[in-house]
């Protein structure tokens, strides 16, 4: 996979609106110091200047015939016959796949890009946005993993020579729960744990759990709830989840050839009403022959009153995501996979399915209607799989541990490792535009 960098993207671009800028402090024209300038390029610091860098990047990339993907715009794609070339974009980023038939195409775009745009060859991609990057094209691996980062996060925060925690919170005792009389009370205790640097924290952790460490997804979640109204033991928690970092900083997301894993599949979990607001948490991932793609943790909107609701809550959620996965797929490959194995753990919600509603389940038939639709549209099988080989089991709790670290291929194990793990077709989604972890979680 190569990386291209573009320098000073941005005033490559032509500017369509009018914009006027003041003369440079030091800088005037003499004679002429009350005059302005009008831009003709994007200049860094303007508001259009993003937008017109990708507009302009759009157009040099269709006149070398790469043409946007319908489902991923920032992600180019040119064929010819069966040679092909893969572009993903992010910012001044070019990170470029092909196969070997493709390196001509490669080049061609390559030599229409470097007429137009200061840009350059940085070989293989090793590292981007604080993120390493390490390939092996022989043995069919790629990894990504942060152990830079996690460590200067830990430095960061006094942490880097602290006691590690085999996992990211804990699940027993008073440390599981906020409460109010956890609240500071005089002001002297207040305005001490309002210094606390709880926001710079949780940023610099989210990055990690957005981008290659979903074990620390849900602890994570579970403390961000708390920001606004900072205390000892959310201090406490971040705290527990840097000392979990300690001890596994090698460990990141990597994405192996496996010829026997399905194209698509997904697993889907629900936690029944927690202990404060009693909202339900629903967790799931996708992957992509046998690789990890795409994974969530959210708190359901509304309080639901049965683990059958919650579960059924989370099978609509997934499938949204399966359409996707499904638009996507068959963009680049070209291929019908059939219906897209959606494993959970809950016999009710899977017997509910193509069945009639009844008096206890008709109150969420939004949810039901559209699992039943997708299932019968063939789009989506659901089916029960062992609440030990769920993978989205460490999606509803904020305490995976060793235990879904290490239980076998159908576990976190398969796509994370400090050394080699986890996909085929899937590298495309490994460049920083187009890599799918969400938010809401």
């Amino acid at each position: 996979m190569g990386h291209w960098d573009v320098s000073t993207a941005f005033v490559h671009a032509p500017l369509a609106e009018r914009v006027y800028m003041r003369q440079a402090s030091g800088h005037e024209v003499k004679g002429k110091e009350t005059w302005v300038y009008q831009l003709v390029k994007a200049l860094y610091g303007t508001k259009q200047a993003a937008r017109a860098w990708q507009q302009h990047l759009k157009i040099l990339l269709q006149r070398a015939k790469c043409l946007p993907l319908e489902n991923d715009a920032a992600t180019y794609v040119r064929r010819e016959g069966t040679a092909f070339v893969l572009i993903g974009t992010h910012v001044d980023d070019l990170f470029v796949l092909h196969n070997a038939l493709g390196t001509r195409l490669k080049d061609e775009v390559w030599k229409l890009l470097s007429t137009e745009l200061a840009i350059k060859d940085l070989g293989e991609a090793t590292w981007t946005l604080q993120m390493n990057i390490a390939r092996n094209a022989k043995q069919g691996w790629l990894k990504l993993s942060q152990e830079g980062f996690t460590k200067e996060v830990l430095r960061r925060f006094n942490m880097l020579d602290c006691k590690t925690a085999p996992t990211p919170a804990v699940d027993v005792g008073d440390e599981v729960t906020i409460t109010e009389a956890d609240m500071p009370t005089d002001a002297a205790e207040q305005k001490r744990v309002a210094e606390l640097p709880v926001m710079e924290l949780v940023g610099c952790l989210w990055w990690l759990a957005q981008m290659t460490r979903p074990d620390i997804y849900v602890a994570l979640q579970k403390a961000s709830k708390w920001v606004a109204r900072p205390s000892d033991k959310l201090w406490r928690w971040l705290q527990r989840i840097l000392r979990y970092l300690a001890g596994t900083q090698a460990l990141g997301l990597t994405f192996k050839r496996h010829a026997s894993a399905p194209p698509l599949e997904a697993y889907v979990d629900a936690a029944f009403a927690n202990e404060t607001d009693y909202k339900s948490t629903a967790g799931w991932v996708f992957l992509m022959h046998g690789a990890l793609t795409a994974y969530e943790s959210s708190t359901i909107k509304r309080v639901v009153t049965s683990s059958t609701e919650a579960e059924c809550n989370a099978l609509a959620t997934v499938g949204k995501e399966n359409t996707w996965e499904r638009r996507i797929y068959a963009e680049l490959k070209g291929v019908d996979v059939g219906p897209t194995p959606i494993w959970g753990d809950n016999t009710a919600s899977i017997a509910m399915i193509g069945a009639g509603m009844t008096k206890r389940s008709r109150h969420y038939a939004i949810e039901w209607h559209k699992v039943s639709d997708l299932v019968e549209a063939k789009e989506m099988s659901v089916q029960w799989v062992a609440t030990q080989d769920n993978l989205a089991d460490s999606l509803r709790k904020s305490s995976p541990g060793n235990a879904s670290l290490n239980c076998g291929t159908s576990s976190w194990a398969a796509a994370m490792h400090a050394t080699s793990c986890s996909a085929t077709c899937c590298a495309w989604r490994m460049t920083p535009s187009t890599y799918r972890r969400h938010s809401q979680g």
